[in-house]
């Protein structure tokens, strides 16, 4: 009788190990019970999702990750850089800065690997070496502001990007180094370098109530407090009509003048965009003094507005708005253009059709209904998550490596032209279809939350990421898949030819 109680306990033991080996990742667990909705990343500095990072120096991002129920083991996620030669990030989010050049952070969800978001990380050459305020210390009355000015010194291609904090918002609140008092107390506010190199100057405040009306101080304030009421309306009026460009000399004049006419538009739709012209960090410039590079994104706060419009900066080549409030974008004139980040807008529409040298198209997180990249058929990276595209067509784009086109209403996607394809994700669609048979070179498909009831991977053997929770598919095939380390499916799902190895997901 022990023999026997001894073995039933042994065969327990195996089919319970066998039921946790059949799904790694623990999605299996997850499913009718734990629900998320939505990932949200951005540096915690800035909070912005474009970061720009001095080369060797960290940033760290702040994650939100919307689940029911909602408890802290429900939202453990994973993060992975699209080039870890530029940056690198470690399990809890922080990043590092490694060569110049942009890379991607995704963050995924450990529990529905198709809820993800996206960091751009761009990182520069130059660093911030000194930061200078105008002033250290002041008093104010409550109610009453003072404008801080920081002098920010930076090496070659640093950039110039500062946070002001303020370290209690009930007694003075900062914006742009505008400083207004809220409430009795002392408060320090601090700028800081955005680059990661920790680089600061702190002005210390003391607010003071407002003392008592009586004649003589009604008569007082009455004196003082109308130039301070008229000249913030004054000065907005004067900076919108005169814009002066800061190193214009041996620039190409006609594009300096067309630069020239859209910043004075931006402005005037309220966008704060840098004026000089020799700073590496917001424009390019080739030997030729022709304009080659604008990098305008909101981790800047520039807040670009309304219709944008490039035309007769045919030089151009590099074009990056990302992280600001454009309802239209037009390049149809920029055909020299071979990067275009337009991410985090609100497009409706995009026309890339004379952009034929591009190779680089990241315009996610718009409001997209279609886009038409037939002409463009030097893409290797194209990036169209979270649109609302119904169809797209990327039969031409031959030279595809890395395609995201998760989060959109697709009921189809051919990817069979599509050969040299290494990354596809394309979650959170109604693909009812998907042959990878041909992308013989994919490392990572991730096709999560769509209406799949079948998927051959045994092609695509040095596939080492899978992810395809959320379908109809009721079995799968591996065995093919040696080089496979991370596979997400449902409990439900019958998985041959796994595990070969330990699951992790780096």
């Amino acid at each position: 009788m022990k023999k026997l109680k001894k073995l039933n306990a042994i065969f327990l033991a195996m089919a319970l190990l066998l039921s946790m080996l059949s799904v790694p990742g623990g999605n299996a667990q997850a499913a009718g019970k734990v629900k998320v909705k939505k990932i949200t990343a951005v540096d915690s500095l800035t909070g912005s999702k474009t970061i720009y990072l001095a080369k060797g120096k960290k940033a760290t991002l702040k994650t939100t990750v919307s689940v029911t129920p909602d408890k802290a083991a429900n939202k453990k996620v994973t993060y992975k850089s699209s080039n870890t030669k530029i940056a690198t990030v470690n399990n809890r989010g922080v990043i590092t800065g490694k060569s110049t050049g942009t890379a991607k952070v995704t963050v995924t969800s450990k529990l529905n690997s198709g809820k993800k978001a996206n960091v751009t990380v761009k990182v520069i050459k130059g660093k911030v070496t000194s930061i200078k305020l105008n002033e250290t210390s002041g008093t104010l009355t409550v109610g009453d502001s003072t404008k801080l000015t920081a002098t920010v010194k930076t090496g070659k291609g640093g950039k110039k990007n500062v946070v002001w904090i303020t370290s209690d918002k009930k007694i003075a609140t900062v914006k742009n180094g505008l400083v207004k008092a809220v409430g009795v107390g002392t408060a320090t506010i601090t700028v800081k370098a955005a680059d990661g190199t920790g680089k600061k100057a702190t002005y210390k405040v003391t607010v003071k109530e407002k003392s008592t009306t009586t004649e003589n101080s009604s008569t007082t304030e009455t004196t003082t407090e109308k130039p301070t009421t008229e000249v913030p309306t004054e000065n907005p009026t004067t900076e919108t009509t005169e814009v002066t460009l800061e190193n214009t000399e041996g620039k190409n004049a006609q594009d300096v003048a067309i630069l020239k006419k859209i910043i004075q538009e931006q402005i005037s739709k309220g966008a704060e965009i840098p004026m000089d012209l020799n700073d590496s960090t917001d424009y390019s410039w080739n030997e030729n003094g022709r304009l080659t590079g604008i990098f305008w994104t909101g981790a800047d706060a520039i807040n670009l507005q309304g219709s944008l419009s490039f035309e007769g900066l045919t030089a151009l080549t590099e074009l990056w708005c990302t992280d600001n409030k454009l309802i239209s974008l037009d390049v149809s004139n920029n055909t020299s253009l071979t990067v275009l980040g337009c991410c985090n807008n609100q497009l409706t529409n995009l026309d890339v059709s004379n952009n034929t040298s591009l190779t680089y198209l990241d315009c996610h997180s718009n409001q997209l209904n279609s886009l038409e990249v037939s002409n463009n058929t030097s893409l290797t990276y194209l990036d169209c998550e979270r649109n609302q595209l119904n169809s797209l067509d990327v039969s031409n784009n031959t030279s595809l490596t890395v395609l995201w086109c998760g989060d959109n209403k697709l009921t189809s996607l051919n990817v069979s032209n599509n050969t040299s394809l290494t990354v596809l994700y394309c979650t959170d669609n109604q693909l009812t279809n998907l042959d990878v048979g041909k992308n013989t070179s994919l490392t990572e498909l991730v096709c999560d939350n769509n209406k799949l009831t079948s998927l051959d991977v045994s092609n695509n053997t040095v596939l080492f990421r899978l992810c395809c929770t959320g379908n109809n598919i009721t079995s799968l095939d591996v065995n093919n898949n040696t080089a496979l380390t991370v596979l997400y499916c449902d409990e439900t799902v019958t998985v041959t030819g796994w595990p070969k190895q330990a699951a992790s997901d780096q």
